[in-house]
């Protein structure tokens, strides 16, 4: 799936500096016919190993990804968990 649209917060639900307490709404569209429309709410942010966000409308749950560095590149590897 592929987040297709993210819309901005509305006033007052910006949260913290660092992102927790931040709400976006997301209209998710994958190949098949589907659309799922569901509100993100980042609950913890710790830079830049952790992010965890609750879910809900037609997903529900939270998500943990946990990110890690690799190599001189910069880049990162990311496990992600959904309950």
């Amino acid at each position: 799936m592929v987040a297709r649209g993210i819309s901005q917060p509305s006033g007052g639900r910006r949260g913290r500096p660092s992102c927790e307490g931040r709400v976006a709404d997301i209209v998710t569209k994958g190949r098949l016919a589907y659309t799922i429309r569901w509100r993100m709410h980042v609950m913890e942010v710790v830079r830049p190993e952790r992010i965890v966000v609750t879910a809900s409308g037609d997903l529900v749950g939270e998500g943990r990804w946990t990110l890690a560095a690799m190599g001189p590149d910069g880049s990162r590897t990311t496990l992600g968990q959904w309950t």
